[in-house]
């Protein structure tokens, strides 16, 4: 994670390279934040966040293009 921006920077970072129209972006993250009870922090910054939560973001940015599959190798290891 990229620490000096927020959850909501970095997703919407990855979702412009994922090429995705601005709309669904903002809808997706919306979707992955909420799912991963992560809107609260939102806005802060990813250094500021538990490394669970860091974690959790982490993996959201791998559904927000919404995969047809995705394969996690030890996500609950830091």
């Amino acid at each position: 994670l990229y620490r000096d921006m927020t959850p909501r920077e970095y997703l919407r970072f990855f979702g412009q390279c994922h090429d995705l129209p601005d709309s669904t972006i903002t809808d997706s993250i919306d979707e992955v934040l909420a799912t991963f009870d992560l809107t609260s922090k939102a806005d802060a910054p990813c250094g500021a966040l538990s490394k669970g939560m860091r974690q959790r973001v982490a993996i959201a940015r791998t559904l927000l293009h919404r995969p047809d599959l995705v394969i996690l190798d030890e996500p609950a290891d830091g």
